[in-house]
């Protein structure tokens, strides 16, 4: 049996707490790998205490064997390569200590096939590199652009360069993501391979067994943007553009999933139509807003992939987003899948006309999941990652 080594976010499933992002991608890759007959380690530079989930072994320590790991580390990397200590940012410096010494101990023992890393800023590609491990070693970029003055900030720069040269191969996720490699040219381009985010359609009912459970009188729009919900998903901008619309205000109800300046800015002002506000929310409760919702829309201006776009659509409800990820996604499913929509350029105003004219469409739900099926399923993309894995390595 294959082992494959997978480092990011633990998915709340096995133990974890961070819903949906990265922890929803991994689980899906960790579920599928496992049904191809991998066994498959998880590691995180979080502390927490190891267990294991059938053919899932979930690494780690307590916090006291964390803190300790981290300084040993800290001293065997000053020993033997103290360059790379001061070329990445501080807070990489505790994970990478962490990694060194935890990882040198994962190694003695195991013999693993492949490594999956799961950001370009995670550390561990550097330090697998030092401890010279001898299998491919594959990081998913999920979006490195969206780190706040980026340009300005040499030290994160410095590390992902590093990172980019120390793997195998880099997984990109758009074309929309291939452009700031372009851009920023972080390492040798021909590293880079294109797989879009795969979902798991597993977590989705059959569009024809969704009943909407929302106000009958009243078509429900739901927005889904937990993480910077004002800076990059522009909750602002959707909720003057009901506010300011005669109709929309009368007709629509607005579920909102954000963050605790999302609700502070809600809370800031009166809106004159009805709204309700979730904090973070675990995937069923997730499953149950879509349920409700005739249409997710999220004016983000700036995604990686736009996964929670896709996770809408196998719903069976269509979605008005981020202009160059929905164009994106047009184009691969060639059916109608709601709006794009750009707020760096469109107003609140259009964004209000969009709204109006996807929830008066004629939207084929059940044509778009299957079309979704074809183009973004697990068991559809698992060979690209497969390939990737076993790539240039010789039983």
């Amino acid at each position: 049996m294959k082992k494959g080594l997978i480092i990011g976010a633990l998915p709340m499933a096995y133990g974890g707490k961070t819903p949906g992002g990265i922890a929803t991608h991994i689980h899906g890759l960790v579920q599928t790998l496992t049904n191809n007959g991998y066994s498959i380690d998880l590691c995180y530079h979080k502390p927490r205490k190891p267990h294991q989930f059938k053919k899932i072994q979930v690494l780690g320590c307590g916090k006291i064997a964390y803190l300790f790991n981290v300084i040993v580390g800290f001293i065997l990397l000053l020993l033997k390569n103290r360059k790379i200590l001061f070329i990445i940012p501080l807070n990489s410096v505790v994970f990478a200590s962490f990694y060194y010494r935890f990882l040198s101990n994962y190694l003695k023992t195991n013999k693993i096939d492949f490594v999956h890393v799961h950001s370009l800023s995670n550390v561990s590609p550097i330090i697998l590199k030092q401890l010279s491990v001898n299998c491919n070693v594959i990081v998913t970029d999920h979006g490195f652009w969206q780190k706040p003055n980026l340009k300005s900030n040499k030290r994160y720069l410095s590390l992902l360069k590093k990172s980019f040269e120390c793997s195998t191969n880099i997984i990109y996720i758009s074309d929309y993501a291939y452009n700031y490699h372009l851009d920023y040219k972080l390492g040798d381009l021909k590293k880079l391979v294109k797989i879009p985010n795969p979902i798991d359609f597993t977590l989705f009912k059959n569009e024809t067994d969704i009943i909407k459970t929302g106000n009958a009188n009243k078509k429900n729009i739901f927005f889904n943007g937990l993480t910077h919900s004002l800076s990059i998903k522009r909750l602002d901008i959707l909720l003057e553009s009901i506010e300011n619309d005669e109709v929309l205000k009368k007709t629509v109800i607005l579920k909102i999933v954000c963050n605790k300046n999302g609700h502070d800015f809600v809370k800031s002002k009166k809106w004159n139509f009805d709204l309700e506000l979730f904090d973070r929310q675990p995937i069923e409760s997730i499953l149950k807003l879509y349920t409700e919702a005739n249409i997710m829309v999220l004016p983000s201006k700036s995604e990686s992939f736009g996964l929670v776009y896709l996770e809408a659509l196998a719903m069976g409800i269509p979605v008005i987003g981020f202009n160059k990820v929905i164009d994106e996604f047009k184009e691969q499913l060639q059916t109608y899948i709601g709006e794009s929509f750009d707020s760096n350029i469109e107003s609140h105003l259009q964004l209000a006309q969009k709204i109006r004219r996807v929830l008066s469409s004629d939207f084929n739900g059940q044509g778009v999941q299957s079309k979704l099926q074809l183009v973004y399923s697990w068991n559809r993309q698992i060979i690209d990652f497969i390939k990737l894995y076993q790539d240039n390595i010789t039983d």
